[in-house]
């Protein structure tokens, strides 16, 4: 039986692009996980902060923020200045359930001289 390809399951053709290497590894993080465990591919070993998962994913990879005020990690990156999230490479970074739910705080630096997400581009 021939099945025509747009009644082909989504989930089906998105696992076959993934194993082709189409689509890279989801890192996933929860602020409230007790076992964090690199490379974080999982629920049960999630990272507790942003930036362990950022370190941990590679260009094509997406970075999955669950709920939570996110106020630890990061660190600083070509302007010297401590940074909550550093991205430096071509990842997806996106919250669980969105932005009204999942908050990136600056705090405890000095807010003034803190980026709290950076995304340098050719130049820093």
């Amino acid at each position: 039986m021939h099945v025509p390809a747009h009644i082909l399951c989504p989930a089906l053709l998105a696992g076959s692009l993934s194993a082709l290497g189409v689509f890279g590894d989801t890192h996933y993080v929860a602020i409230t996980n007790l076992n964090p465990v690199a490379p974080y591919t999982d629920w049960v070993c999630a990272a507790t902060n942003i930036q362990d998962a950022v370190d941990a994913a590679t260009d094509g990879d997406t970075v999955l923020v669950s709920d939570g005020v996110y106020a630890t990690g990061g660190r600083a990156e070509y302007d010297g200045l401590p940074n909550r999230v550093a991205v430096t490479n071509a990842i997806t970074l996106r919250s669980l359930h969105g932005a009204s739910v999942t908050t990136v705080s600056a705090q405890p630096f000095q807010p003034a001289l803190t980026n709290v997400i950076k995304f340098p581009g050719p130049h820093g």
